[in-house]
């Protein structure tokens, strides 16, 4: 080849290359991105330029969340929660042109003009962000992200009782074993997360439950703040709830709503004659204390002690018992032992003293009018009398009488007075107000009616002695 064919051949060549730049220049001036690929040729001493692609950039810049654990997560426009600090991550296939977060811990609203990070970065504040990273090409990619690491709040709330003690909440976590929580009323539930509840699960059993096993019932209820709901039945409740950014709490909800009780007392009051064996119990819940006083006339009650199981009540006196439970059920009794008998008061006109009888199988004898009067160490309930004139023999049902009664009339009495706690007391009496008449044969064979046992013949007189 010539040298002019080679001069020629190399104009042409740098005219060729002259084109190629104006058209890259014009190219990137319309904001259009061109990769060239040259490749240098060397045949015959001739550079050859080879264009394999061009291709238009409209690629978002990737932003990765990489937990404390190397969990990576690539974030899209959807939100994002954890409850975990959060590094953030994020590049381009060209390059970044600006990456800015905002932050607002109460509320998913954002203002002004945000904050420039670095990739890289690790977040650990509570509360929203919100993430955005621009490419050279405006390119843009935005991604909201929650960060949460309090569980929720539980609130149990008792219904209808005044007493704040019974209003009672819980953020346990859901591995505690101490989240048992009575109630001895309906009970309102709320669940409570600042930043809104995910769902609630929850499981219902008359015994324990069993906290490993399948929830009967899940509420899901989105995501919303609080969840209100009712409970009134007697029965174990098992409670979990989960909030956005998978806190979980738990809480075991247990409604009692049954007094304990005496099982040896029909009612709540009671009187015996008899020792009384105290057993009690509760059914649910299970017995907190039980307590007892014990008083002569039952006038103050001031000192409680603790009373065992099948303990033995055998004083006569009143006694107060209080028993509770668990879930604050109180149940009180009182009990009253009386094993003394009346006692009855015979009163002769004649006499300056009482006779003070209880049961005997002696028969009283009194030679003038007698006054009755009964009394107890509680109280009597009624009196009764039979009357015989001939005999200590009585049939039939009394005559009740009060205290004051007066026996005049000769002949005998069954007397019998009864207190409130079934004791009675029983005497007979004999009433004989006419003397003995004693005949005498005297040696001038006449008689003699004495009128007194007292007096005495003697020599054909009396003798008073």
């Amino acid at each position: 080849m010539t040298g002019k064919e080679k001069n020629y051949n190399m104009k042409k060549l740098k005219k060729r290359y002259l084109i190629v730049i104006i058209m890259c220049m014009i190219l990137l001036l319309i904001g259009i991105t061109y990769k060239i690929y040259a490749k240098y040729v060397l045949s015959e001493n001739i550079i050859a330029f080879h264009i394999d692609k061009l291709m238009e950039d409209k690629v978002k810049p990737t932003i990765d969340a990489i937990d404390p654990d190397n969990n990576d997560t690539s974030l899209t426009d959807e939100e994002h929660y954890t409850n975990k600090n959060t590094t953030i991550d994020y590049e381009d296939n060209i390059k970044v042109e600006t990456a800015k977060y905002w932050y607002n811990k109460d509320e998913k609203e954002f203002y002004g003009e945000g904050n420039n990070f670095e990739s890289g970065t690790t977040f650990v504040d509570e509360g929203w962000y919100k993430i955005e990273v621009v490419d050279i090409f405006e390119n843009r990619n935005t991604v909201i992200l929650l960060i949460d690491k309090t569980a929720p709040t539980i609130n149990a709330d008792a219904i209808n009782i005044s007493d704040e003690t019974k209003n009672r909440s819980t953020s346990s976590s859901i591995d505690s074993s101490e989240f048992k929580m009575w109630f001895n009323s309906d009970v309102n539930l709320s669940e409570y997360d600042k930043y809104g509840i995910q769902y609630t699960c929850y499981k219902v059993n008359e015994n324990e439950p069993m906290f490993n096993s399948v929830f009967a019932e899940k509420r899901d209820i989105g995501k919303g703040a609080i969840d209100v709901w009712n409970l009134t039945t007697k029965n174990y409740y098992f409670i979990t709830a989960t909030d956005l950014c998978s806190n979980k709490s738990a809480l075991v909800i247990a409604i009692d709503k049954i007094k304990p009780n005496i099982l040896t007392l029909s009612t709540n009051y009671a009187e015996s004659n008899e020792d009384i064996t105290i057993k009690y119990n509760d059914d649910f819940s299970g017995i907190k204390s039980a307590k007892y006083s014990f008083d002569v006339n039952a006038d103050s009650f001031t000192t409680y002690a603790d009373i065992t199981n099948d303990t033995i009540l055998s004083d006569n006196g009143y006694y107060r018992f209080i028993l509770e439970d668990i879930a604050g059920n109180v149940n009180e009794y009182t009990v009253a032992i009386d094993k003394l008998s009346p006692v009855i008061s015979l009163k002769p006109d004649e006499k300056e003293v009482e006779i003070y009888a209880n049961t005997t199988n002696d028969t009283i004898k009194e030679t003038t009018d007698i006054t009755l009067t009964t009394s107890d160490n509680f109280a009597i309930d009624y009196n009764e009398y039979w009357y015989n004139p001939n005999s200590d023999s009585f049939d039939g049902n009394g005559t009740k009488f009060d205290n004051g009664k007066k026996l005049t009339d000769e002949g005998y009495y069954k007397i019998t007075s009864h207190d409130t706690f079934g004791n009675t007391t029983t005497i007979i009496v004999l009433l004989d107000k006419t003397p003995p008449e004693v005949t005498v044969t005297y040696h001038k064979k006449r008689d003699i009616s004495l009128t007194n046992t007292r007096d005495i013949l003697r020599n054909g007189g009396v003798y008073n002695g």
